[in-house]
Protein backbone atom coordinates (compact mmCIF):
# COMPACT_ATOMS: atom_id res chain seq x y z
CA UNK A 1 0.00 0.00 0.00
CA UNK A 2 2.96 2.19 1.07
CA UNK A 3 4.48 1.95 -2.40
CA UNK A 4 0.89 2.23 -4.22
CA UNK A 5 1.01 5.69 -2.42
CA UNK A 6 4.08 6.54 -3.76
CA UNK A 7 3.30 5.81 -7.21
CA UNK A 8 1.00 8.23 -6.87
CA UNK A 9 2.55 10.91 -5.38
CA UNK A 10 5.12 10.34 -8.30
CA UNK A 11 2.99 10.80 -11.00
CA UNK A 12 2.82 14.45 -13.13
CA UNK A 13 -1.09 15.89 -13.03
CA UNK A 14 -2.72 16.21 -16.25
CA UNK A 15 -2.75 19.90 -15.28
CA UNK A 16 1.28 20.03 -15.04
CA UNK A 17 1.92 18.39 -18.09
CA UNK A 18 -0.28 20.51 -20.55
CA UNK A 19 1.36 23.80 -19.22
CA UNK A 20 2.96 25.93 -22.24
CA UNK A 21 5.72 27.91 -21.07
CA UNK A 22 4.98 31.76 -21.42
CA UNK A 23 8.03 32.60 -24.43
CA UNK A 24 6.70 29.93 -26.67
CA UNK A 25 2.83 31.64 -26.59
CA UNK A 26 4.62 34.92 -27.11
CA UNK A 27 6.51 33.61 -30.16
CA UNK A 28 3.96 32.07 -31.59
CA UNK A 29 1.80 34.89 -31.68
CA UNK A 30 1.03 36.40 -35.69
CA UNK A 31 1.47 40.17 -33.93
CA UNK A 32 4.94 39.61 -32.34
CA UNK A 33 6.41 37.94 -34.96
CA UNK A 34 5.08 40.77 -37.29
CA UNK A 35 6.66 43.19 -35.00
CA UNK A 36 9.87 41.15 -35.19
CA UNK A 37 10.11 40.83 -38.82
CA UNK A 38 9.30 44.35 -39.76
CA UNK A 39 11.28 46.10 -36.56
CA UNK A 40 14.66 45.60 -38.63
CA UNK A 41 13.49 47.31 -41.94
CA UNK A 42 13.50 50.89 -43.27
CA UNK A 43 10.36 52.35 -44.87
CA UNK A 44 9.51 54.66 -47.34
CA UNK A 45 6.62 55.96 -49.04
CA UNK A 46 5.97 58.21 -51.76
CA UNK A 47 2.56 59.45 -52.55
CA UNK A 48 1.67 59.56 -56.30
CA UNK A 49 -1.47 62.04 -56.76
CA UNK A 50 -2.52 64.65 -59.80
CA UNK A 51 -0.03 63.12 -62.47
CA UNK A 52 -0.66 61.83 -66.00
CA UNK A 53 1.54 58.89 -67.04
CA UNK A 54 2.25 58.81 -70.22
CA UNK A 55 4.43 55.78 -72.10
CA UNK A 56 7.22 57.80 -71.91
CA UNK A 57 7.36 58.52 -67.97
CA UNK A 58 6.71 54.69 -67.72
CA UNK A 59 9.48 54.10 -69.50
CA UNK A 60 11.41 55.82 -67.14
CA UNK A 61 10.13 54.30 -64.45
CA UNK A 62 10.73 50.85 -65.89
CA UNK A 63 14.25 51.93 -66.42
CA UNK A 64 14.64 52.69 -63.29
CA UNK A 65 13.54 50.00 -61.59
CA UNK A 66 15.83 47.74 -64.09
CA UNK A 67 18.68 49.88 -63.13
CA UNK A 68 17.22 49.53 -59.65
CA UNK A 69 17.56 45.45 -59.66
CA UNK A 70 20.67 45.32 -61.44
CA UNK A 71 22.32 47.59 -58.55
CA UNK A 72 21.03 44.78 -56.29
CA UNK A 73 22.78 41.85 -58.27
CA UNK A 74 26.50 43.57 -58.81
CA UNK A 75 25.70 44.27 -54.80
CA UNK A 76 25.87 40.41 -54.50
CA UNK A 77 21.88 39.70 -54.18
CA UNK A 78 21.60 37.22 -57.13
CA UNK A 79 18.02 36.63 -56.44
CA UNK A 80 16.74 39.93 -57.58
CA UNK A 81 13.75 39.63 -59.73
CA UNK A 82 11.05 42.05 -61.35
CA UNK A 83 7.43 41.44 -61.42
CA UNK A 84 5.09 43.33 -63.94
CA UNK A 85 1.08 43.81 -63.63
CA UNK A 86 -1.34 45.52 -65.28
CA UNK A 87 -5.15 45.67 -65.87
CA UNK A 88 -7.04 47.37 -68.29
CA UNK A 89 -10.34 46.27 -67.47
CA UNK A 90 -10.73 43.30 -70.06
CA UNK A 91 -7.36 42.12 -69.75
CA UNK A 92 -4.90 41.43 -67.03
CA UNK A 93 -1.59 40.55 -66.62
CA UNK A 94 1.01 39.38 -64.22
CA UNK A 95 4.51 38.23 -64.86
CA UNK A 96 8.20 38.65 -65.75
CA UNK A 97 7.87 39.61 -69.15
CA UNK A 98 8.47 43.39 -69.88
CA UNK A 99 7.90 43.21 -73.41
CA UNK A 100 4.13 42.32 -72.72
CA UNK A 101 3.58 45.00 -69.84
CA UNK A 102 4.41 47.29 -72.24
CA UNK A 103 2.69 46.42 -75.59
CA UNK A 104 -0.62 45.97 -73.25
CA UNK A 105 0.14 49.78 -71.78
CA UNK A 106 -0.04 50.61 -75.34
CA UNK A 107 -2.63 49.09 -77.56
CA UNK A 108 -5.29 49.90 -74.49
CA UNK A 109 -7.00 52.33 -74.80
CA UNK A 110 -8.11 52.43 -70.78
CA UNK A 111 -5.63 51.92 -67.48
CA UNK A 112 -7.36 50.72 -64.43
CA UNK A 113 -3.46 50.24 -62.40
CA UNK A 114 0.22 49.13 -63.02
CA UNK A 115 2.64 47.74 -60.59
CA UNK A 116 5.54 46.96 -60.68
CA UNK A 117 8.24 45.24 -57.93
CA UNK A 118 11.85 44.24 -57.03
CA UNK A 119 12.72 42.09 -54.75
CA UNK A 120 16.13 40.77 -53.34
CA UNK A 121 17.75 39.33 -50.24
CA UNK A 122 15.16 36.32 -49.16
CA UNK A 123 15.48 35.83 -45.65
CA UNK A 124 14.32 31.85 -45.04
CA UNK A 125 14.08 32.54 -41.69
CA UNK A 126 11.82 35.33 -41.93
CA UNK A 127 10.55 34.48 -44.88
CA UNK A 128 10.44 37.56 -47.01
CA UNK A 129 12.19 39.56 -48.94
CA UNK A 130 14.58 42.17 -47.12
CA UNK A 131 14.75 44.44 -50.13
CA UNK A 132 11.92 45.55 -52.07
CA UNK A 133 10.45 48.51 -54.16
CA UNK A 134 7.00 48.46 -54.66
CA UNK A 135 5.60 51.28 -57.96
CA UNK A 136 1.60 50.68 -57.42
CA UNK A 137 -0.41 53.26 -59.39
CA UNK A 138 -4.19 53.44 -60.74
CA UNK A 139 -6.71 55.37 -61.96
CA UNK A 140 -9.52 53.81 -59.75
CA UNK A 141 -10.85 55.21 -56.60
CA UNK A 142 -9.58 54.04 -53.66
CA UNK A 143 -6.67 52.50 -55.30
CA UNK A 144 -3.19 53.76 -52.99
CA UNK A 145 -0.89 55.17 -55.54
CA UNK A 146 2.65 55.27 -54.13
CA UNK A 147 5.93 54.61 -54.57
CA UNK A 148 7.29 52.39 -51.45
CA UNK A 149 10.79 51.21 -50.80
CA UNK A 150 11.93 48.79 -47.90
CA UNK A 151 14.48 46.97 -46.59
CA UNK A 152 17.14 46.22 -43.96
CA UNK A 153 19.86 48.72 -45.98
CA UNK A 154 18.70 52.02 -45.14
CA UNK A 155 21.05 53.89 -47.55
CA UNK A 156 19.42 51.82 -49.90
CA UNK A 157 16.31 52.44 -49.08
CA UNK A 158 16.67 56.51 -49.06
CA UNK A 159 18.92 56.41 -52.31
CA UNK A 160 15.88 54.75 -54.48
CA UNK A 161 13.76 56.67 -52.97
CA UNK A 162 15.18 60.11 -54.27
CA UNK A 163 15.65 58.69 -57.72
CA UNK A 164 12.13 58.07 -57.92
CA UNK A 165 10.91 61.40 -56.36
CA UNK A 166 12.90 62.74 -59.44
CA UNK A 167 11.11 60.96 -61.95
CA UNK A 168 7.59 61.42 -60.42
CA UNK A 169 8.12 65.28 -60.31
CA UNK A 170 9.09 65.11 -63.74
CA UNK A 171 5.23 63.32 -65.04
CA UNK A 172 2.99 66.28 -65.86
CA UNK A 173 0.48 67.47 -63.43
CA UNK A 174 -3.00 66.46 -63.93
CA UNK A 175 -6.33 67.29 -62.35
CA UNK A 176 -4.73 69.00 -59.27
CA UNK A 177 -7.40 71.68 -59.63
CA UNK A 178 -10.63 69.75 -59.17
CA UNK A 179 -9.16 68.47 -56.04
CA UNK A 180 -8.60 71.87 -54.58
CA UNK A 181 -10.21 73.61 -51.94
CA UNK A 182 -10.87 76.29 -53.98
CA UNK A 183 -12.23 74.63 -56.93
CA UNK A 184 -14.64 72.74 -54.11
CA UNK A 185 -15.75 76.13 -52.30
CA UNK A 186 -16.83 77.68 -56.10
CA UNK A 187 -18.90 74.66 -56.51
CA UNK A 188 -20.67 75.31 -53.34
CA UNK A 189 -21.23 78.92 -53.84
CA UNK A 190 -22.34 78.61 -57.36
CA UNK A 191 -24.86 75.61 -56.31
CA UNK A 192 -26.30 78.28 -53.47
CA UNK A 193 -26.45 81.04 -56.07
CA UNK A 194 -28.39 78.67 -58.69
CA UNK A 195 -30.41 77.29 -55.41
CA UNK A 196 -31.64 80.79 -54.48
CA UNK A 197 -32.02 82.29 -58.04
CA UNK A 198 -34.49 79.29 -58.82
CA UNK A 199 -36.17 79.80 -55.81
CA UNK A 200 -36.59 83.69 -56.73
CA UNK A 201 -37.97 83.12 -60.27
CA UNK A 202 -40.70 80.54 -58.96
CA UNK A 203 -42.04 83.39 -56.80
CA UNK A 204 -43.33 84.33 -60.31
CA UNK A 205 -46.31 81.93 -60.07
CA UNK A 206 -46.98 82.95 -57.04
CA UNK A 207 -50.39 84.65 -58.15
CA UNK A 208 -51.98 81.72 -58.93
CA UNK A 209 -51.73 80.31 -55.67
CA UNK A 210 -54.72 82.40 -53.72
CA UNK A 211 -52.66 82.22 -50.50
CA UNK A 212 -51.22 85.28 -48.02
CA UNK A 213 -48.18 85.36 -48.37
CA UNK A 214 -47.94 82.62 -51.10
CA UNK A 215 -44.49 84.01 -52.64
CA UNK A 216 -42.79 83.51 -49.14
CA UNK A 217 -44.41 79.91 -49.11
CA UNK A 218 -43.12 78.95 -52.69
CA UNK A 219 -39.63 80.34 -52.33
CA UNK A 220 -39.07 78.70 -48.53
CA UNK A 221 -40.28 75.67 -50.44
CA UNK A 222 -38.14 75.26 -53.14
CA UNK A 223 -35.36 76.96 -51.84
CA UNK A 224 -35.34 73.96 -49.09
CA UNK A 225 -35.84 71.14 -51.87
CA UNK A 226 -33.15 72.24 -53.41
CA UNK A 227 -30.95 72.44 -50.49
CA UNK A 228 -31.63 68.92 -49.51
CA UNK A 229 -31.54 67.43 -53.22
CA UNK A 230 -28.06 69.20 -53.31
CA UNK A 231 -26.85 67.06 -50.20
CA UNK A 232 -27.37 63.96 -52.28
CA UNK A 233 -26.58 65.24 -55.73
CA UNK A 234 -23.09 67.03 -54.82
CA UNK A 235 -22.00 63.36 -53.19
CA UNK A 236 -22.90 61.83 -56.75
CA UNK A 237 -20.76 64.50 -58.53
CA UNK A 238 -17.86 64.02 -55.99
CA UNK A 239 -17.88 59.93 -57.51
CA UNK A 240 -18.06 61.01 -60.71
CA UNK A 241 -14.88 63.15 -60.15
CA UNK A 242 -13.37 60.22 -58.85
CA UNK A 243 -14.33 58.11 -61.93
CA UNK A 244 -13.53 60.49 -64.37
CA UNK A 245 -10.70 62.58 -63.16
CA UNK A 246 -8.70 60.50 -61.32
CA UNK A 247 -5.70 61.49 -58.53
CA UNK A 248 -3.21 59.87 -61.18
CA UNK A 249 -4.88 59.29 -65.26
CA UNK A 250 -2.84 57.36 -68.10
CA UNK A 251 -2.53 58.52 -71.51
CA UNK A 252 -4.35 61.54 -72.72
CA UNK A 253 -8.32 61.08 -71.95
CA UNK A 254 -9.84 63.28 -74.43
CA UNK A 255 -13.45 62.11 -73.63
CA UNK A 256 -12.76 63.37 -70.39
CA UNK A 257 -11.70 66.91 -71.43
CA UNK A 258 -14.54 67.75 -73.81
CA UNK A 259 -16.60 66.66 -71.07
CA UNK A 260 -14.98 68.63 -68.31
CA UNK A 261 -15.30 71.98 -70.66
CA UNK A 262 -18.75 71.09 -70.96
CA UNK A 263 -19.73 71.37 -67.28
CA UNK A 264 -17.58 74.51 -66.83
CA UNK A 265 -19.46 76.40 -69.88
CA UNK A 266 -22.90 74.58 -67.89
CA UNK A 267 -22.18 75.72 -65.04
CA UNK A 268 -20.90 79.19 -66.00
CA UNK A 269 -24.17 79.79 -67.81
CA UNK A 270 -26.31 78.39 -64.98
CA UNK A 271 -24.76 81.02 -62.62
CA UNK A 272 -24.74 83.92 -64.87
CA UNK A 273 -28.75 83.24 -65.59
CA UNK A 274 -28.85 83.13 -61.98
CA UNK A 275 -27.02 86.07 -60.66
CA UNK A 276 -29.20 88.09 -63.82
CA UNK A 277 -32.37 86.75 -62.12
CA UNK A 278 -31.35 87.67 -58.69
CA UNK A 279 -30.29 91.27 -59.48
CA UNK A 280 -33.53 91.28 -61.73
CA UNK A 281 -35.71 90.36 -59.12
CA UNK A 282 -33.85 93.08 -56.18
CA UNK A 283 -34.33 95.93 -59.05
CA UNK A 284 -38.02 94.90 -59.16
CA UNK A 285 -38.87 95.12 -55.51
CA UNK A 286 -36.92 98.39 -54.93
CA UNK A 287 -38.41 99.63 -58.26
CA UNK A 288 -41.96 98.34 -57.14
CA UNK A 289 -41.33 100.29 -53.70
CA UNK A 290 -40.40 103.50 -54.93
CA UNK A 291 -43.73 104.07 -57.04
CA UNK A 292 -45.92 102.42 -54.03
CA UNK A 293 -43.97 105.21 -52.01
CA UNK A 294 -44.44 107.85 -55.17
CA UNK A 295 -48.48 107.07 -54.88
CA UNK A 296 -48.87 107.11 -51.58
CA UNK A 297 -47.52 110.76 -51.65
CA UNK A 298 -49.51 111.52 -54.48
CA UNK A 299 -52.70 110.52 -52.69
CA UNK A 300 -51.60 112.59 -49.58
CA UNK A 301 -54.66 115.24 -48.83
CA UNK A 302 -53.00 118.99 -49.78
CA UNK A 303 -54.12 121.38 -47.07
Amino acid sequence: MENEDKTKDSTPSAVESTVIPSDVSRILSPSELSKQIYSELTFQTLPVRYKKIEENDLKNILKECNDTAKELVEKGHTDANLLYRISNGKQEYSGADEKTFLSIFAKSRRIDFISVSVSAKYDKNKGRFLLNLDVSLGSTKGYSNKIQVSGDDELWVKNTHARFSLLVADCNNANRFLYSLLTEFLFQISAVIIIFAVSVYSTKYSEQIKLPYSSVYIFAAIFLLGSNSWTYLSRTLLELRSRFFPVVTFKERRAESIVLWLAVAFAGIAVTWSLNTTFDFVKGKVTANEQTKTENIGNQPTR
